[in-house]
């Protein structure tokens, strides 16, 4: 595993080397370019040990006078590459290949790409062996691709950071707070730190969650559904308006709402053909959270209502694929068309 070849390195701490971060996780991923920049800079001023080249600066002699150029101060040194191209000539491709391959003892070479710059397919085998610098980052160099983290692990470092503080959060109240402001750690301890910053001297809760972060998209929408249900529709304007506030995707609102009637369909079906929740959860992907929602949801619906909000956002999807009218508009008379149905108990 490519993480666990980067955590060998730095165990060693001998950093020498090419490395190639990408992927979505932000907070992680910094993470271990601070410990890479700590390594090299130590105790010496950043700029004689640290050099940056965003993209489109570098050229091949940049480089190589770069990494054969001893550290001014020091014996290490790292050079950050941000958004590397790709698509560049096969034989400029070919001279940074041949810097990278001999490049000093205590110099690191690191290249960085933000979520959505670097096609993780390339490392994964699905390169087609043309690209002569891909074909080196994946044979020759250590390539970590940061993904978001998620179950236990999660929250694991979810309590670690509430531990740290002094403060004290439940399992149950931290995999709320996945559910609820998703798992982007740099949105986590953002909200671990509001957390924080009103704890008392009891274990945070799903209530204080709930009254103090700031729900995710997803969360919300998943709450509307739940307001549909109870023909809450102040609820469900307030929510709505805030989700077009926030520029939430017409066709995420309507995906993610027909997806919830859909599995609440299929819960409805499962619970009558006598399989367990535990078997739902593992066949759809579900956390315990998620699916004991949808279990609740499920028992609580009738058949029809749930029928008729699958029939309802098939039919809104058409419209909104044909242009008939504004998305956003058709997805709201949808939810009132639905709510009109009402809730009936089993």
């Amino acid at each position: 595993m490519a993480l666990n070849d980067l955590l060998d390195k730095i165990k060693t701490k001998d950093l020498t080397g090419v490395y190639l971060f990408c992927g979505d996780e932000e907070y992680t991923k910094d993470f271990y370019i601070r410990k890479i920049r700590s390594h090299c800079i130590a105790s010496f001023p950043p700029d004689s040990c640290r050099t940056v080249f965003d993209r489109g600066s570098l050229t091949p002699d940049a480089l190589s006078d770069t990494v054969f150029t001893p550290p001014f101060m020091g014996e290490r040194k790292i050079i950050e590459i941000n958004a590397f191209q790709l698509t560049q000539p096969a034989p400029l491709l070919t001279r940074y290949v041949n810097i990278l391959g001999n490049i000093p003892k205590g110099i690191s070479v690191l290249f960085v790409y933000r979520s959505g710059e670097f096609d993780t397919d390339l490392l994964e085998g699905k390169n087609d062996g043309k690209n002569e610098f891909v074909n080196f980052i994946v044979n020759e160099c250590i390539h970590v691709h940061f993904t978001h983290e998620k179950g236990n692990k999660l929250v694991l470092w979810i309590q670690k950071h509430f531990k740290s503080e002094n403060a004290e959060i439940s399992d149950e109240a931290a995999r709320f707070l996945i559910e609820y402001c998703g798992n982007d750690m740099y949105i986590l301890a953002g909200e671990i730190d509001k957390l924080c910053s009103v704890y008392t001297s009891k274990p945070i809760s799903a209530a204080d969650i709930e009254a103090v972060c700031c729900a995710n998209a997803e969360y919300r929408l998943y709450d509307i559904v739940n307001s549909l249900a109870d023909g809450n529709a102040t609820k469900i304007k307030k929510i709505y308006e805030a989700l077009i506030f926030a520029k939430v995707k017409p066709e995420l609102i309507l995906g993610t709402i027909s997806g919830y009637f859909t599995d609440l369909h299929n819960f409805r079906t499962a619970f009558a053909e006598n399989k367990t929740e535990r078997e739902l959860k593992s066949k759809l992907g579900y956390s315990d959270f998620q699916a004991g929602r949808l279990a609740s949801a499920a028992r609580a619906l009738s058949g029809q209502f749930i029928a008729n909000g699958i029939r309802e956002c098939r039919d809104t999807d058409i419209s909104v694929k044909r242009r008939a009218s504004d998305s956003y508009t058709a997805i709201e008379l949808m939810l009132y068309r639905i709510m009109a149905y009402g809730k009936s108990k089993n």
